[in-house]
């Protein structure tokens, strides 16, 4: 089952634009699309990047708000072309209104924009729009290291058009280096927002912005309980049930591993909600095993 979601609610539609929520890890060596902090995906072709969590330094004036986190990525010698990824739930999000990016970016890189408008897949969904093709930013704000950026487009109506039938419609947000370069790419505080005019970056407290990227991934860990004695005294049957922090998008791609003193384990009975998991644990003195995992509902 697919919860639809609505983002009319919050003045910026990107989630955890301000680099704070690494659930997945905070450095990551891998080439082709790779998710980084949550909700960001990102790719630099054929090559093997380094994208990292950065700290700002403590009281730096240069990017205001007080961020405390931007994202890096290094190329090595290789002069490539990076790419930062956003897909926001609900095409219909923005259509037919015009629409403002924001972001700040390393100085010494330039950068555009590409945005699509997806209809999701199952049944006869409507072909994906493709608007505002290689947009270039314009510098609103200049310091020593960094510049903000901003764009400004319009988006198109999806009226007559078909959702898929799997709720799992987007918007689509590609931000992308305009020329290919050696040099290592930063980017903080990226907002997307409704109208002309590139406001003040919004603050949300970081218990909320969890709560939005947990909404598409959850890790964790649980402890299991015993259920029931079988066979004899050194086999056990342990199980647990996981209650997500949130309701999740839909049902979620669950990997699930147990961490002691147990063989197994068996997952099932997902849903949006909770997942159950079973395994036998290898001796009756074992401590309660405990199981760590991970729950996937990515656009």
């Amino acid at each position: 089952m697919t919860i639809k979601y609505s983002g009319s609610n919050r003045k910026n539609q990107i989630i955890n634009g301000n680099f704070d929520i690494w659930q997945r890890g905070n450095s990551f060596n891998s080439a082709g699309t790779i998710y980084t902090a949550d909700r960001w995906e990102f790719s630099v072709g054929d090559i093997t990047p380094t994208a990292l969590q950065q700290l700002f330094t403590i009281g730096q004036t240069e990017v205001p708000g007080n961020p405390k986190y931007f994202i890096r990525v290094g190329k090595s010698a290789t002069s490539v072309v990076s790419q930062f990824r956003q897909k926001i739930e609900d095409v219909t999000l923005l259509s037919n209104k015009q629409v403002t990016l924001t972001l700040w970016a390393e100085k010494a890189v330039t950068w555009v924009l590409d945005v699509f408008q997806n209809f999701g897949t199952g049944g006869s969904p409507s072909s994906q729009i493709q608007t505002e093709v290689q947009t270039a930013f314009e510098i609103v704000e200049t310091t020593a290291n960094w510049n903000k950026l901003k764009v400004t487009f319009n988006l198109p109506s999806v009226s007559g058009k078909t959702l898929g039938t799997n709720g799992n419609d987007f918007l689509l947000i590609r931000i992308i280096e305009s020329t290919t370069s050696t040099t290592d790419t930063k980017i903080a505080q990226v907002q997307l927002e409704e109208g002309s005019v590139a406001t003040d970056f919004e603050q949300r407290h970081v218990e909320q912005e969890l709560a939005l990227c947990e909404r598409y991934y959850v890790s964790g860990i649980g402890q299991f309980q015993l259920l029931t004695l079988y066979n004899s005294t050194t086999n056990l049957v342990r199980g647990i049930t996981v209650q997500f922090p949130v309701e999740m998008r839909t049902n979620p791609t669950v990997v699930a591993g147990v961490i002691s003193n147990s063989s197994g384990p068996t997952t099932d009975a997902i849903s949006s909600q909770s997942f159950r998991q079973t395994a036998t644990a290898n001796s009756a003195t074992s401590s309660t095993p405990m199981v760590n995992y991970t729950a996937d509902a990515e656009l």
